[in-house]
């Protein structure tokens, strides 16, 4: 099965040990925000993990948001287009 980037908040989630419904410590939103930003860090130490992201030579970083998406936005529930060896979870 293909991972998801709101697998990652999902799985984020239990490493925060913030999984019960009722009460989320954090909201989707806010998650989001941080993997925006993680996505954009790893963009600029680790290029090479964003590669099949260039565009006429220029890296595009994608912009998560929960539904809608503009202009050089995702939805989240795309699939986690970064190769998997990057994908360290836990």
């Amino acid at each position: 099965m293909a991972k998801t980037y709101s697998n990652l908040v999902s799985e984020a989630r239990v490493l925060l040990q913030d999984t019960d419904a009722e009460l989320k410590r954090y909201t989707d939103a806010k998650l989001l925000d941080i993997l925006n930003r993680g996505l954009q860090d790893l963009a600029r130490i680790r290029p090479d993990a964003m590669y099949d992201l260039y565009v006429s030579n220029d890296l595009t970083v994608p912009e998560l948001v929960e539904s809608s998406p503009g202009a050089g936005q995702t939805v989240w529930t795309a699939n986690f287009g970064v190769e998997m060896q990057f994908y360290s979870p836990r």
